[in-house]
């Protein structure tokens, strides 16, 4: 694939998850996490247009950022908590629809978001212009995983923010490896939080 049509690609997923997310506040909770599980599978594939490479030591460099940032998240996590979190977590857990998004959270997200805002919208603008590579793909992928609608929100989204930069610095530094990994690493204890509030 072109790095044209590797940019068409992760504009598609963009513009597919966005559509998601208004959508489903419309849907059927089962249909919302069938939806995502849906759009996750397609995009899995796109890990395959990414130039590979690897370094241990730009791994190594982007777990300590990953680290910093996380304990300076469970720090701020009283100003963060929220009610309606956990709820959800507890539908989905008597749903039984738990099982699935785990598996798309540890499994398939993971690689497509790193292929898509790191492998292809960091890599095609990095090319142009590197701070620009690094804005424009953490605030991408902050934006779409928390619309800032309240202060409480707005707080997450720089957080989400900060994260994305992290994953641009273990890409740039370390590889596709290196970034999948952090983020693997985050989806991981995100899940086991999700999973905990749903069951306790």
């Amino acid at each position: 694939m072109t790095d044209r049509g590797a940019l068409y690609l992760a504009l598609a997923y963009i513009a597919l998850l966005a559509a998601l997310d208004v959508v489903s506040a419309f849907l059927p909770t089962w249909a919302s996490v069938y939806g995502l599980a849906a759009l996750e599978t397609a995009f899995f594939v796109s890990f395959r247009w990414v130039r590979l490479k690897y370094s241990s030591r730009g791994l190594y460099n982007a777990l300590l950022l990953f680290f910093v940032w996380f304990m300076a998240t469970a720090f701020l996590s009283p100003f963060l908590a929220s009610g309606e979190a956990a709820a959800e977590a507890q539908d989905l857990y008597k749903s039984g629809l738990l099982p699935i998004v785990v598996v798309v959270f540890v499994l398939e997200e993971p690689v497509v978001s790193e292929s898509i805002f790191r492998g292809v919208l960091f890599q095609q603008l990095s090319a142009r212009n590197r701070a620009l590579a690094y804005v424009v793909s953490s605030l991408a992928y902050s934006l779409l995983l928390t619309a800032p609608d309240t202060a409480t929100e707005a707080l997450v989204a720089a957080l989400y923010f900060l994260l994305g930069l992290i994953l641009a610095y273990a890409y740039e530094k370390g590889g596709f490896a290196s970034a999948l990994a952090v983020h693997a690493v985050y989806s991981v204890l995100y899940t086991a939080s999700l999973m905990l509030s749903a069951i306790l």
